[in-house]
């Protein structure tokens, strides 16, 4: 209920600020919800990890920016294969294309880091809106469009909990916030929550590696860094 009250108040608030833009006294009131609804930013990253550039051509590949069409492995590996860690993350879905996508890959036992292998976010331009579907070893789950319709394709803006590790057997867990704090009840996504998605998620199976990666495809990843995991199963 807390989580469903949540998301209500930020779709309020963002409605309010767009209707009476006109009028500061009202933007500042809808600002002041808005806050009071979301907490902080998500990120407050800026640049990306050491990577290996595995295939591709992207049109830019600097420690700032990844764009274009390809893919990259991050250089240092996860600890371990039963691990769980986050994601810091910004990308942009490019404007121009409806196939535009950015995907990360943990937990890979493939130096290709494709999708097939380990858990897999990917981000989807679908016209003004956004797709996002989970994968466990390439089996997908999609994301509830009540959820991914309030992300905007040319700011995603993310915190990415992967736990391969949920002290269950063959069992992973993905949760995404846009905004602080850190729990399962202000997620955006929980894929413990059936409610998050469209259908059930693979609950047998773990990722097989240490590998992780991001591919684009038509997109720009502005931000990217590993770090421990937000929260505890």
């Amino acid at each position: 209920m807390e989580k469903f009250i949540l998301r209500i108040s930020r779709k309020i608030a963002i409605l309010s600020s767009a209707l009476l833009s006109g009028a500061a006294v009202f933007s500042l009131v809808g600002a002041t919800l808005l806050l009071g609804a979301c907490g902080g930013t998500s990120t407050e990253v800026t640049g990306i990890d050491s990577y290996t550039q595995i295939g591709g051509t992207l049109t830019t590949a600097t420690s700032d920016e990844i764009s274009g069409i390809g893919k990259v492995r991050f250089v240092s590996p996860l600890a371990g294969v039963l691990t769980n860690n986050s994601i810091k993350f910004k990308a942009a879905l490019d404007g121009s294309s409806t196939n535009s996508t950015a995907t990360i890959v943990f937990n890979s036992n493939d130096l290709n880091v494709t999708e097939s292998s380990g858990i897999a976010v990917k981000f989807s331009r679908n016209g003004v809106n956004v797709s996002c579907q989970i994968g466990v070893n390439g089996n997908w789950v999609t994301v509830a469009s009540s959820i991914t319709n309030m992300y905007a394709p040319l700011a995603l803006d993310f915190v990415i909990d992967i736990h391969n590790n949920t002290g269950s057997s063959n069992k992973t867990r993905v949760l995404i916030w846009r905004y602080t704090p850190y729990a399962a009840t202000t997620a955006d996504v929980d894929t413990n929550s059936s409610g998050d998605l469209t259908s059930s998620y693979p609950a047998a199976q773990q990722a097989p590696g240490i590998y992780t990666g991001v591919i684009v495809n038509q997109a720009t990843v502005t931000g990217a860094a590993i770090s421990t995991n937000k929260i505890v199963n």
